[in-house]
């Protein structure tokens, strides 16, 4: 049933973020992902792919958390309060994120913000 084994990869999807198991992880998303696209099977890819960004973001890994922000947001309803709060949450993260690199680097070079 490839729908529990994607389940049983988000449940360790998850696990892996909150864990700090970086390449393990890593591992699974590549599983999980393959079988849903093998499998056809698309219901679960909003917890999928959200799990995801979460892995990325944790690890402050931006270019790869923006990826798989942009492959869940079709999957996103329009009318699911739930679904876009999450969508919007990751969104914040992942511009924070941005927002403390550049402010790294403006630390770093010691110059103020060019308009």
């Amino acid at each position: 049933m490839p729908i529990a084994r994607i389940l049983a990869y988000w449940v360790e999807i998850n696990r892996g973020w909150i864990s700090g198991e970086t390449v393990e992880t890593e591992s699974v998303i590549n599983a999980a992902l393959k079988v849903s696209e093998d499998s056809g099977v698309y219901v679960t890819q909003l917890w999928l792919l959200s799990a995801t960004v979460m892995h990325y973001l944790a690890r402050q890994n931006i270019s790869a958390a923006e990826k798989f922000l942009d492959q869940l947001q079709p999957f996103v309803h329009q009318t699911h309060r739930g679904e876009q709060i999450y969508y919007h949450y990751l969104a914040g993260w992942l511009a924070y994120e941005h927002s403390r690199s550049a402010c790294q680097n403006i630390v770093e070079l010691h110059t103020p913000i060019l308009n």
